[in-house]
């Protein structure tokens, strides 16, 4: 997805927030969004994929075992609700 440009209030406003995320509302529904920095969401996603590793290992573990290829999908799921 192509990266579009902020308004100048918006802007301003994320500078202000420095380090912390910047919640927009969307006025045509009312649903909140958080603006953060590419970094901070891709150390997100990774630590999310971690999470979920770790829970499918668990499921393994206590009988709920599964191929690779269903955790992976699973994850992949799971990580597209996310976004």
């Amino acid at each position: 997805m192509t990266p579009k440009q902020l308004s100048s209030d918006i802007t301003d406003a994320l500078h202000a927030a420095g380090d912390q995320p910047l919640p927009v509302v969307d006025p045509s529904n009312q649903k909140v969004y958080f603006l953060i920095d590419e970094q901070t969401h891709r150390r997100a996603m990774a630590a999310l994929q971690q999470q979920n590793a770790i829970a499918s290992i668990d499921r393994g573990i206590e009988g709920e075992g599964m191929t690779l290829e269903e955790s992976q999908r699973r994850n992949l799921q799971a990580l597209q609700r996310q976004q």
